[in-house]
This record gives C-alpha cells, structure tokens and sequence, in this order.
C-alpha cells in the first residue's frame, strides 16, 4: 500500500489562517486535520487524531513547525512520536522533511539543540 500524506494544521482566532487547510490540500494531502484554538499552546485534539489516523510509512505535512508544535521540547517530543511509528514529517515552508534521504539529520538536529539548551 502506498504512503499516504496526511496534513495538519493550526488556526487560531488571533491568525486564522484559511488558506492553510487549501495549502496542505494542494500539497496533495490525503486527509486534513486542523485545530482551531485561541491559544498556540494547549490542547491539539486534530493532531492527536491525525497521530492516531496515520500508519507506518505515512507522512505528515505541516505548513510550518510554529503550527505544529509548541516549543523546542514538544517538538523534540512529536519528532520521537512520529519517528517511533515510522512516520515521516514535512515542512512546506522550511527545509524539513524526514522521510528524505538525509531525513534523520532533523531529528539528530533538535535531538543535540535540546540538550545544549540544557547546558
């Protein structure tokens, strides 16, 4: 069975953003997933049913890692999540993408950041 893409986004009623759920669509995305909350942090229930509706060799797009996570340690957090069921993440406005040949350099990346931050 062949991966599919599934999209995830983030709006919030500060920066509602419509054109992400249509970008994510054009990116080719099976499925969307999109939290509209007033806050950044805090809950994302489409995301965790975006992490429950995927399987192994599927990837997730994002628009952008500030939709996506919360911080440097949500991120490091959610990059583990995905990489533990074999799924991959892209970006499509910044260089991201861990299914990519060199994909894993994105997790080893935020992997060393997180622990220099804890220096």
């Amino acid at each position: 069975m062949a991966a599919r893409l599934i999209g995830y986004g983030l709006a919030t009623l500060r920066d509602p953003r419509p054109d992400e759920a249509a970008a994510l669509l054009g990116a080719g995305c099976h499925a969307v997933f999109l939290d509209i909350t007033h806050r950044i942090i805090g809950p994302r229930p489409a995301r965790d049913a975006a992490f429950q509706y995927v399987r192994p060799g599927d990837c997730v797009v994002i628009v952008r890692l500030s939709r996506f996570a919360a911080g440097l340690r949500n991120l490091h957090d959610l990059l583990h999540q995905l990489d533990h069921a074999r799924v991959g993440l892209r970006s499509l406005e910044e260089p991201i993408d861990t299914t990519a040949p060199d994909g894993d350099l994105v997790i080893r990346a935020v992997d060393a950041t997180l622990q220099l931050q804890a220096a």
